[in-house]
């Protein structure tokens, strides 16, 4: 947007003082800002961060309002607010339920900034667990240790259970649990 500012100034040198008038444009931009993502898979019952960065400070709180769209879901709080001076607010995704493709996250700063809403992806899936054991045979009598693993902390423990194929007598222990806050 353009605007047209007016400014009079005193003449000076006269016998009768007057103003003069000078005038000049100033464009006013929008406010430029992004939505960034810490990871872009975040896998049911797990976080990330996302982040709101404004290209300058804003000049008073300014509060952002959030929203998702697609496949699956994730918990977002409905706004974050950019405090009087700042450039960021950050904020947790959290995976809900599966997706099968990205789903969109938007953010969108007040309309009197005249800034265009920014979005980013996330997809939300399913959380993978791993085994890793030293070799693949163990001697009849002998112990074998295994450790499962997932990719990404939880805020609570994840139980499995352990079943096998083929003939023997093994012995685990079963369910086997990762406890909260532990990735194996």
């Amino acid at each position: 947007t353009t605007r047209n500012l007016w400014f009079q100034m005193p003449t000076t040198g006269s016998a009768a003082p007057g103003l003069q008038l000078a005038a000049t444009a100033i464009t006013v931009n929008p406010l430029e800002f992004e939505l960034a993502i810490a990871s872009q898979t975040v896998y049911v019952g797990s976080s990330t961060t996302a982040t709101v960065t404004t290209a300058s400070p804003v000049t008073a709180e300014t509060v952002v309002t959030l929203s998702q769209a697609g496949p699956g879901s994730v918990t977002i709080p409905a706004t974050v607010t950019i405090p009087a001076g700042g450039t960021t607010a950050t904020f947790t995704v959290t995976g809900l339920t599966l997706g099968n493709a990205p789903l969109t996250l938007s953010a969108a700063l007040p309309a009197s900034l005249s800034a265009t809403p920014e979005t980013a992806q996330v997809t939300v899936a399913d959380l993978p667990l791993t085994f890793a054991a030293p070799s693949t045979f163990v001697y009849y009598g002998g112990a074998l240790p295994v450790t499962a693993s997932i990719p990404a902390v939880l805020n609570a423990d994840v139980a499995f259970a352990v079943t096998e194929t083929g003939a023997g007598d093994p012995v685990y222990p079963t369910p086997v649990t990762i406890p909260a806050g532990s990735t194996s």
